[in-house]
């Protein structure tokens, strides 16, 4: 496993790994990026599906989180929060803006083979891009955790 991605958010920090996937740790909240699914545990509230584009060919899923994303308020002394905007880990590619006294947010870009292409991780909410025929499917699972399975 690489060593994770840390970078400022509101009053603290969000930690960033990649293992088997993609996993997103905050204070109230992991989400974990595979290849069909998706993994929140603790912020999921809703989804809404829209269709995109001329023909209609390409959806965005918003996920609507119950809570904002907090900050981890502690950080260990080892790890370094990143400030730089474009990075990788692994086959994913990262874009974090952060608009002073405002907010931020995180792009997440797919390797291919994921059933999404970009992933926006804003305080509030969640953004999937992906094709117009893609279903989602919600499970409940154990401990408070949502699947978003798209087929």
């Amino acid at each position: 496993m690489r060593k994770p991605l840390i970078f400022q958010w509101k009053k603290g920090f969000i930690k960033i790994k990649q293992d088997r996937g993609l996993s997103v740790e905050a204070e109230n909240s992991k989400i974990f990026f595979s290849q069909r699914e998706i993994d929140i545990k603790g912020l999921f509230m809703s989804y809404n599906e829209y269709f995109i584009g001329r023909k209609k060919d390409r959806k965005v899923i918003y996920v609507n989180f119950a809570f904002p994303l907090k900050g981890i308020s502690s950080k260990k002394a080892d790890e370094l929060i990143m400030n730089n905007s474009d990075l990788s880990l692994g086959p994913f590619d990262i874009h974090y803006t952060k608009l002073e006294g405002v907010s931020e947010y995180i792009t997440f870009y797919m390797p291919s083979g994921f059933l999404y292409e970009i992933v926006i991780l804003t305080e509030d909410k969640m953004a999937l891009f992906t094709i117009g025929r893609r279903q989602v499917y919600i499970l409940d699972e154990k401990r408070g955790t949502r699947k978003l399975l798209l087929l």
